[in-house]
């Protein structure tokens, strides 16, 4: 009685006991699947709401440069005003860079 009842015994229990595990398998393989795809999509999603805004960035870039020219300016000054004390004279204009 128990035999007919044990996987891969002939009869129908068997049959269907194998039929069983071999649906679980592809239940098991499906769910698998379907867990993938959603974790694919969500790092697609994560990865997209990460990436930056081109034009957020350009504007980013101008006000670094925009920065940076104005320290420069406030230290040349300040370089100024320092040699004025100690020569007494003034530094000459500066002379723009030529770009080639």
């Amino acid at each position: 009685m128990w035999a007919a009842l044990a996987p891969g015994a002939s009869g129908a229990t068997g049959t269907q006991a194998a039929a069983t595990k071999r649906e679980k398998r592809r239940e098991r393989k499906k769910e698998c699947s379907r867990w993938d795809v959603a974790a694919r999509a969500q790092a697609a999603e994560e990865a997209e709401a990460l990436a930056p805004d081109p034009e957020e960035e350009r504007r980013l870039l101008e006000l670094e440069e925009a920065e940076a020219a104005a320290e420069s300016k406030r230290a040349r000054r300040a370089f100024e005003e320092a040699f004025e004390e100690v020569d007494g004279s003034r530094l000459p204009p500066r002379t723009p860079r030529r770009r080639p």
